[in-house]
């Protein structure tokens, strides 16, 4: 059992604009009445923090401008009669909105519910008051929520911009519905309190997207809207709640003296995460969650008897139990050993919410950890099992259960802070200035904002003493964390000196710092620093420095400063040069008395930072240097360090532990493998110099090894397709990381993964220059995330996604929120072969051939596609070889381009809420062998030739689509397009700008394949005043034809075949 295949028809999850868990109230505007209080301790509630507002009035900025469908999201609840709250969306003057309300009544009124209804407000000034009167737009209907429930109810209101309808939930259920149609932009969310009230989980959404995974790969969620992922085992026959009145989440699946069991896709041999809403119903029971091998024989289970009464204050006992049987577990009441002690579970068997229990499970270690609701109850240690491939569950006497969520894989341990500042690239504009930092930031002074320099994302710091800030991590203690490594990247604008840098402060702005000094031009020399403040850096006191000549300010610099806690000792390096010690016994602070990280600008002349990391380095670590290691690769002759670097190798793999390699310049001629261990560096300033081409790369294989803050370099003299000549490649490694890292200059691919690859994750990394692929997953790689890498002209795709032939297909692969920028040949992003792939919020500008590309290919002999989700990107100059000046990288593909060979097709795709700005060819091309395409919700812009042209394809739909300008048709079905199709929904402006007189905005080519076809609802303007032939010209006869409400104000006519 897995994830589910995407149904790419029904797939309509609104994408967040904003999601406040309430964990503090910096995103929250006093307005009037009572200051809003942080609630941090509550008995009766699991989820703490919330915020209680008693008869006050909040507000929060949206972070831009919302016409389109929205909801809003917020758990709430009264705690008494005769009062009234509501959550409300306004427009950027706070003057009009609609809300939805919650009179909470009398006891005896509304069966001690209360009233709900939406309310409107149009205003000729500013809200401001907390008590503001409005207009009852709908019905009052009792809200099904007893006021008197400490559970906090779910309360949405949803707005449909097609059709003006605003809708109200509460838990779920749909209370009452009103059409308004006075309102259509929104930019700021209310909540009004009285006497007092409790909100929490604030969630915004506007729009349509997939239902996406952003985190860690989950090879079992199942909501358990059915029981279909589930196997009974024994005992009575599991069943399906669909009602209960106490329980906003149902379905659940109800348990009575039951065990059931699902599978996994594949045997895990890494950490494991189970989590399982459920809860007992009377005392004396027991229930628990398991992992098992795949025989059934061997596993652990999280156990929790319901106890008595009187017991444990009522909240029954858990722990960690062990399976070792000797065939497979057939019964539900199967005897097991306890191998951790009791703990008390914190949770009321009485209670009518659902507990959160959790077993973690560590690859490493054997460490078993069982939680409820968010705290560890029982830990133990168990070293006997290591492979798990099935879920039990458990049930005894009427035990209910939801939610069902098995992950895997990690973050690292040791990077704390990683910001690339390339939030900046995905602006939905043609064109990217500035924008301002967003969260965890805040800025403190002075100009700082995210820029676009050429193709770089970076911040810019603008006057004297500009600052920003966000929280700092806690650093752990130095007994498991000896020293700090901070690094980032400095730049100064002009030929005059300038400063800037980094601090560490406390609440109180006291704390220590690391200052780069770029002298101006006629010194040539860069210095750091290690200083001290007491007043949130405005002012500082010199400790120690050192300077390195001849390193000019104006380029880009990468420095780190690492801090020996234990000492005090601080060194640094400026890019490729050799490290120094700027001094000792420095800083006697500990660093976790600092709760910020301030970025800061010293002087009135402009820098500019990016790449900042904070890395924390294990107090038990093999260190390269303790092993001959020579740190020279900076020198004209460099030390070969092939040798020693696999003898520090070895040692790690024996003992158990990290690799460090601190900062400095390392050369080495031959390929260094890495089995099932973590690699730490300092950051970019950690220089692996490769000195051969052929065979360059830094290979991590085995289970759950590592590679973060490492700066591969390599000399790419040409391109070669073995793979010992790529950047750093993952081969047969399960639960692994590459995160932090950056590749140069390989004569391969930048980073591959390769070889039967399991839940990797490849983040925040910077490639640059490969001569191959940039990113490149291949050979049945599988639960694979590629997400916040950078990567900038790489000699073929951007991030490719490939299955040669049907025995090793890629699957489950995921790449969000890349920045990816230019390349001398290939496409941007691409598919070709393999199911369930989603990518999803990237940018994508100046490919030479596609954006995105996703096909079966002949000449490969690729496998066919399925299950592939598109959403959320912008593509900018797409199809950049017809805009250069190079005649060698001449090319005819559009933004966006499906297809697939004869028997391979490719089935089930959803390209929604992309936007295109100038494609020199086509925007969308659904080509031949594909069936079941959905477009929906994607902006043209600027289209070199026509917006989207399908041939070939089989039951495509083609809704609510935005074209802005396109050189020809909008769309252009062509004669080879077979199926049911439907054109609805969509804007056309400005079509046929190259004035061709015989072009339609909507053509059905002659001797058309189709069955049907529906053309609905689409309204075409023209204030450009191009050249138009027909509005619509649909070929297919009229009887396998329905064309409804189609609007323009124009005069071009509809031409339908008899």
């Amino acid at each position: 059992m897995g994830v589910s295949s995407l149904n790419a028809q029904s797939v309509e999850v609104i994408p967040r604009q904003m999601a406040d868990a309430v964990s503090d109230l910096d995103q929250w505007t006093y307005v009037d009445g009572g200051l809003p209080q942080l609630v941090t301790t509550d008995a009766n509630v699991p989820h703490v923090p919330y915020m209680s507002i008693n008869n006050s009035l909040v507000m929060a900025e949206l972070d831009r401008t919302v016409s389109r469908s929205f909801e809003l999201t917020v758990r709430l609840r009264h705690t008494t009669y005769q009062r009234g709250l509501w959550i409300g969306v306004f427009d950027e003057t706070g003057k009009q909105g609609y809300g939805a309300h919650w009179d909470s009544s009398s006891s005896t009124a509304y069966s001690g519910q209360g009233y709900v209804n939406i309310r409107k407000f149009d205003l000729a000034s500013e809200i401001a008051t907390w008590n503001q009167s409005s207009s009852v737009i709908s019905s009052n209907s009792g809200s099904g929520h007893l006021v008197t429930d400490t559970q906090f109810a779910l309360v949405s209101l949803q707005w449909d911009a097609d059709t003006n309808q605003l809708t109200m939930r509460v838990d779920g259920q749909i209370k009452v519905q009103c059409t308004d149609t006075s309102f259509d932009n929104f930019s700021r969310i209310y909540l009004k309190g009285n006497g007092p009230c409790y909100f929490d989980d604030i969630t915004f959404k506007s729009g349509y997207e997939p239902a996406l995974r952003c985190t860690i790969p989950r090879l079992i969620e199942d909501d358990l809207a059915d029981l279909s992922q589930w196997e009974s085992v024994d005992g009575a026959a599991p069943q399906l709640i669909s009602t209960d009145a106490q329980v906003p989440h149902v379905p659940y699946m109800k348990l009575n003296n039951t065990l059931v069991e699902t599978g996994m896709n594949f045997p895990l041999q890494q950490n494991v995460q189970l989590t399982v809403r459920l809860r007992h119903t009377t005392y004396q029971r027991g229930l628990w969650i398991g992992i098992f091998d795949e025989s059934g024989k061997q596993g652990y289970a999280a156990h929790w008897d319901s106890s008595s009464s009187t017991a444990y204050g009522g909240q029954g006992y858990v722990n960690i139990r062990k399976f070792d049987l000797a065939s497979e577990i057939d019964y539900w009441n199967q005897s097991s050993s306890i191998i951790s002690s009791n703990s008390g579970s914190g949770h009321l068997v009485t209670d009518s919410r659902f507990a959160l229990m959790q077993l973690n499970w560590e690859y490493k270690t054997g460490k078993l950890t069982l939680s409820i609701d968010g705290q560890v109850k029982v830990t133990c240690t168990d070293t006997d099992f290591a492979s798990f491939s099935r879920v039990y569950l458990k049930g005894n006497g009427d035990c209910y259960f939801d939610d069902v969520s098995l992950t895997t894989g990690r973050d690292s341990d040791c990077i704390t802070v990683h910001e690339m500042f390339n939030q900046g690239g995905l602006s939905h504009d043609y064109t990217v200035g500035t924008m301002p930092l967003t969260s965890p930031w805040t800025v403190s002074n002075g100009s700082v904002e995210q820029i676009v320099d050429g193709d770089q994302r970076i911040v810019r710091f603008t006057g004297d003493k500009s600052r920003a800030w966000m929280p700092l991590p806690d650093q752990g203690s130095v007994e498991d964390y000896s020293q700090v490594v901070v690094g980032f990247d400095i730049q100064r604008t002009n030929s005059s000196g300038n400063g800037g840098g980094v601090f560490l402060v406390d609440d109180n702005g006291q704390g220590v710092g690391f200052f780069v000094e770029l002298a101006a031009d006629g010194y040539n020399r860069t210095t750091l620093k290690c200083v001290k403040t007491y007043d949130n850096a405005q002012n500082f006191s010199i400790l120690a420095y050192k300077s390195w000549n001849g390193v000019t300010g104006t380029d880009m610099h990468h420095v780190s400063f690492t801090w020996d806690r234990s000492t005090g000792d601080v060194s640094a390096i400026v890019d490729k040069q050799a490290p120094q010690t700027i001094g000792t016994g420095l800083f006697s602070e500990d660093i976790n008395q600092a709760s910020r990280l301030m970025m800061f600008n010293q002087y009135s002349n402009t820098i500019r930072m990016d790449n900042l990391t904070v890395i924390r380095i294990p107090t038990d670590h093999v260190n390269v240097l303790d092993y001959g290691v020579v740190a020279d690769g900076h020198t004209t002759s460099p030390t070969d360090n092939a040798s020693t670097i696999d003898d520090a190798i070895d040692e790690a793999e024996s003992l158990g532990l990290p690799l460090y390699v601190p900062a400095g310049v390392y050369a080495y001629d031959n390929k260094l493998t890495f089995n099932g261990i973590d690699v730490i560096g300092a950051g970019a300033t950690t220089v692996m110099s490769s000195t051969d081409d052929t065979s360059s790369v830094l290979q991590i294989t085995g289970t759950s090894p590592s590679i973060v803050g490492i700066n591969m370099q390599g000399v790419g003299y040409q391109r070669y397709s073995y793979p010992e000549s790529n950047g750093i490649w993952a081969y047969q490694a399960a639960d692994y990381i590459i995160s932090a890292c950056q590749v140069h200059d390989t004569g391969g691919a930048g980073i591959f993964a390769h070889n039967n690859n399991v839940d990797g994750t490849i983040c925040g990394n910077y490639v640059d220059s490969s001569l191959a692929d940039a990113i490149h997953i291949t050979g049945t790689s599988r639960y694979i995330q590629a997400n916040g890498n950078q990567v900038y002209n790489p000699g073929d795709d951007q991030i490719a996604v490939v299955s040669y032939g049907t025995t090793s297909t890629c699957h489950h692969v995921e790449a969000f929120c890349n920045d990816l920028h230019r390349q001398h040949w290939g496409r941007g992003m691409t598919v070709v072969g393999g199911y369930n792939v989603t990518y999803a919020r990237n940018e994508i500008i100046k490919a030479i051939s596609a954006g995105i590309y996703v096909a079966s290919e002949s000449s490969y002999k690729t496998d066919q596609w399925s299950d592939i989700i598109i959403a959320d990107n912008v593509l900018r100059d797409t199809g950049w070889a017809l805009g250069d000046d190079d005649p060698n990288t001449s090319t005819t593909h559009p933004a966006i381009m499906f297809y697939a060979r004869t028997d391979y097709p490719g089935v089930n795709a959803l390209i929604t809420n992309n936007r295109i700005y100038k494609t020199f060819h086509r925007g969308v091309v659904i080509g031949n062998q594909t069936f079941d395409v959905v477009l929906k919700d994607n902006y043209f812009e600027n289209v070199g030739n026509t917006g989207i042209y399908t041939v070939g394809t089989t039951d495509a739909q083609i809704l609510d689509n935005t074209f802005n300008g396109t050189d020809s048709y909008s769309m252009y079905i062509d004669s080879a397009t077979t199926g049911n199709m439907i054109i609805s929904g969509n804007q056309l402006t400005d079509i046929n700008s190259n004035n061709v007189s015989y072009v339609d905005v909507i053509n059905i080519r002659s001797g058309s394949q189709l069955t049907t076809i529906e053309i609905s609802d689409n309204n075409y303007e023209n204030p450009a005043g191009y050249v138009i032939e027909r509005y619509i010209e649909n070929h297919l006869p009229a009887a396998q034809s329905t064309l409804i409400n189609n609007t323009t104000s124009t005069s071009e006519p509809i031409w339908q075949q008899p």
